[in-house]
């Protein structure tokens, strides 16, 4: 016979959804497409967070876990203040629940805080600590190197390692927007082909892996300044539900970015597995926790 099995509670940690480049756009018309700016979310990345939302309203709200008319004692929505993140958090929200009476879409609160302050949402890359174990890393004796010249000798020791013949040189500054910019179906330069594409596709891997301090560069010194503080935010609620005093908050939401994310999985020991076949997370890519109880007590699945 079965044990009668109850959701108690419920994380979603999910990355935001598509976004310009953040080396901004190589053509015109890259700039027309991406026209509200450098970084910013894209309206192909709403979509992605909007369909995000249904997801999860399929999964807590049409089963009556979540009330459909949105209740802030039962929801909380929290996010990096990066405006793509914000962006993504509220186009997730608001699909996530029933119209007004009206007709009109609810407005979910978004909490956050400043970016000085945030040790939950956003990755601290920066850690002057973890800096210097990079440089290190990469054999650079600069005394104080910025995050831009890690990447940029980080690209040149790899290409170089592994012979790349087309994202060479200047190019290494050019990659990441050109490979945005061809998912969109926009035009690059001619010397952007599949090669290049593959050369593009291993180093944007590379780049989350070294800023998560993970895969190639595992290092738990790194990964505890890009998720620790989110890893252990919800540990601490998995407590206080388990002892019924979360108020009942049954749904927490933090929208975050793609360092956190891998940082996170590696800390579960699933990196791998969970990014197979490529080596970062994907546009609204999300983790899910949910805390359940039956007869023998509570578990997370």
């Amino acid at each position: 016979m079965d044990m009668c099995r109850v959701a108690v509670l419920t994380y979603q940690v999910f990355r935001h959804g598509d976004r310009a480049p953040m080396a901004g756009s190589t053509s015109r018309e890259s700039e027309s497409y991406y026209f509200r700016g450098k970084e910013q979310l894209t309206d192909k990345g709403l979509q992605q967070a909007y369909q995000l939302g249904l997801s999860l309203r399929r999964r807590y709200v049409d089963n009556g876990f979540l009330d459909a008319r949105f209740l802030p004692s039962q929801v909380v929505f929290r996010s990096s203040p990066v405006e793509r993140c914000l962006m993504t958090a509220s186009a997730a929200a608001s699909a996530m629940f029933n119209l007004t009476e009206d007709g009109r879409p609810i407005a979910v609160p978004i909490f956050t805080v400043p970016k000085k302050d945030d040790y939950v949402c956003v990755p601290r890359l920066e850690c002057p600590f973890v800096v210097k174990e990079m440089a290190e890393t990469l054999g650079l004796s600069s005394p104080s190197p910025t995050m831009y010249d890690l990447l940029i000798e980080l690209f040149k020791q790899e290409s170089k390692r592994l012979n790349y013949t087309r994202v060479v040189g200047n190019r290494l500054h050019l990659f990441e927007p050109l490979f945005l910019e061809h998912d969109a179906g926009l035009a690059v330069p001619q010397w952007f082909d599949d090669e290049a594409r593959k050369e593009a596709d291993h180093l944007l891997d590379l780049t989350i892996e070294f800023l998560s301090g993970t895969a190639t560069f595992h290092n738990p010194s790194w990964i505890i300044t890009r998720s620790g503080k989110l890893l252990s935010t919800i540990a601490r609620n998995h407590k206080k539900a388990v002892e019924q005093s979360l108020g009942g908050v049954k749904f927490f939401a933090f929208s975050t970015h793609d360092a956190t994310i891998s940082a996170l999985l590696d800390s579960l020991g699933i990196l791998k597995e969970a990014l197979a076949p490529q080596g970062r997370p994907d546009f609204t890519a999300a983790i899910a926790f949910e805390v359940w109880r039956n007869d023998s007590g509570h578990y997370v699945k």
